[in-house]
């Protein structure tokens, strides 16, 4: 169990995202507001057949692509698991927890749950999991377990670790990556978790065609009831049109994340629906900064003030979204308020800014974008408005496979556009956007201040204590260093069959399909 200021946190975040209307899904006309009903009651059996895009990294530790999540979920259990309509946390594999001390914090675990390779799911495979998602050299989700100091194994079924400092962000932290528990048999035989991953999830895998498929079945011995598929096929799609075309035509069950151009092909269709949520994703880029025109803050500041977020936002989502002007969204209980309304749509301030950097004549910003539809029409959106502002952005598009190495390995490009998915807790957002540490920043020297402002953000559990932090940390990446260029908030938008059952959407915006079904 959390402590009682604890509580008291995720239950005003609650309150706070219930009343901004959080929970609200939009349909089509006719179709029906829960997306569990349309299919009927549970039905066991089946194969569903599911769409994404990318080339997921099947190891929880060492991946970065948000979409990682969607084919993730269904091999992997976490320590602890959200609620998909407020993300307060809940009981995973871990059935309760509690801080002891502020810097002690207990974790109790549920019994006889195993790895899909028989090993024995227990306090030394947390221990296991914790200190490899903490020390290997490439884990990406090492920045969120900083605080931990030592993992100590009081008994098979509890695991107390101590920490160097309090950290109220922790228990949402295990409901993400860092939570996603890995056999250690498997890591300690040499397994490339990539290539045939063991979690303790309700599915495990089967086979894999790199570039093209993912196919899972169910784990008979697993702890929970369930699963009701008898496994999922999941085809790897970058093309959005078509994925949308597979679906109406009945060749496909599920679109992970589609398209909001193509929504309206589902929307008039009698065999799918669509499913619309908010979320915490946004669509940014990233800056390099230490060499390159955004060496220089003022062409920073440039861009951010030469886009128009509203009318992006408008052609964008079709209005869904939000335009986003911090690391989080304004019904978000972290919003920082005014630290976060410094850049409107000014492009003549934009025009000063670039030529007082020394480009009178303007200048060229080599640009990368992934291949997803939302985020090129983004791109060619700030193509224009900023080419107002003498700023010409050069824009390759290339899948996240390969945009991600060209960025961040070889130092190709001077920005990067793609998708942030959000974390659980707003510290994961803040930590992964801006520490030099980070794998998703690149050539940087962070601010001295930074790191003892990010701290402040999990040092106390009070509301309104930790929204004051992440105020005071907004205004440092933002007013100070304008780190940021983040441009819009994207709805979660989920296509399914109408033979699909049991689907509940979730205001992470990252689909959990684990206790779906297919009606005959």
């Amino acid at each position: 169990m959390s402590h009682p200021p604890l509580r008291r946190l995720v239950m005003a975040l609650a309150c706070l995202l219930l009343l901004a209307g959080l929970a609200a899904c939009g349909t089509r006309d006719g179709a029906s507001a829960d997306p569990a009903a349309a299919a009927g009651p549970p039905v066991a059996g089946g194969i569903l057949r599911a769409v994404t895009e990318g080339d997921p990294r099947l190891d929880p530790h060492l991946g970065t692509l948000g979409t990682d999540h969607y084919v993730l979920y269904p091999l992997y259990d976490r320590l602890v698991e959200f609620n998909p309509e407020d993300l307060t946390a809940v009981p995973g594999l871990a059935s309760k927890w509690e801080y002891t001390t502020p810097s002690t914090l207990v974790l109790t675990l549920n019994q006889g749950v195993t790895f899909h390779d028989g090993t024995p799911f227990d306090a030394e495979a947390v221990k296991f999991n914790i200190e490899r998602a903490k020390n290997e050299e490439k884990s990406s989700v090492k920045a969120d377990l900083k605080s931990i100091d030592s993992v100590e194994v009081v008994d098979a079924s509890t695991v107390q670790l101590n920490l160097n400092r309090p950290d109220t962000a922790l228990p949402l932290v295990f409901s993400d990556r860092a939570g996603m528990m890995v056999s250690p048999t498997a890591v300690q035989n040499g397994t490339n978790l990539d290539d045939n991953p063991v979690g303790t999830g309700p599915f495990q895998f089967v086979s894999r065609v790199p570039g093209e498929s993912l196919e899972y079945e169910r784990y008979p011995a697993y702890w929970r009831p369930g699963p009701h598929l008898d496994g999922i096929k999941i085809t790897l799609l970058d093309d959005s049109r078509t994925a949308t075309n597979a679906l109406v035509s009945g060749q496909q069950d599920f679109i992970m994340q589609l398209d909001v151009a193509d929504k309206a092909r589902v929307d008039s269709s009698d065999a799918a629906r669509v499913v619309v949520g908010p979320s915490l994703a946004v669509a940014r880029c990233t800056f390099r900064f230490e060499k390159g025109p955004f060496s220089d803050v003022r062409i920073r500041e440039a861009v951010n003030y030469g886009i128009d977020r509203d009318a992006i936002n408008k052609v964008n989502t079709q209005g869904l979204g939000e335009p986003a002007n911090a690391a989080v969204p304004s019904s978000h209980w972290a919003y920082p308020g005014a630290a976060a309304q410094v850049y409107t749509h000014d492009v003549a301030k934009a025009k000063q800014l670039v030529t007082e950097a020394g480009y009178p004549n303007g200048l060229t910003i080599q640009t990368v974008v992934v291949t997803s539809q939302d985020d090129r029409s983004m791109v060619e959106a700030m193509q224009a408005q900023l080419a107002e502002a003498g700023i010409t952005l050069n824009v390759t598009v290339l899948d996240a496979a390969e945009a991600q190495p060209a960025f961040r390995e070889r130092g190709e490009f001077d920005m990067f556009c793609i998708g942030w998915s959000g974390r659980p807790d707003p510290y994961q957002t803040y930590a992964a956007l801006y520490p030099s540490a980070s794998p998703y920043v690149v050539d940087f020297a962070e601010p001295a201040e930074l790191q003892a402002d990010l701290a402040e953000t999990v040092a106390v559990s009070d509301l309104d204590q930790r929204k004051a932090a992440f105020a005071k940390l907004q205004d440092l990446v933002t007013r100070q260093n304008a780190l940021d260029f983040h441009v819009i908030f994207r709805p979660t938008v989920q296509a399914m069959s109408n033979k699909v059952g049991g689907y509940e959407q979730n205001i992470y915006g990252k689909p959990i399909i684990n206790n779906v079904w297919l009606a005959k």
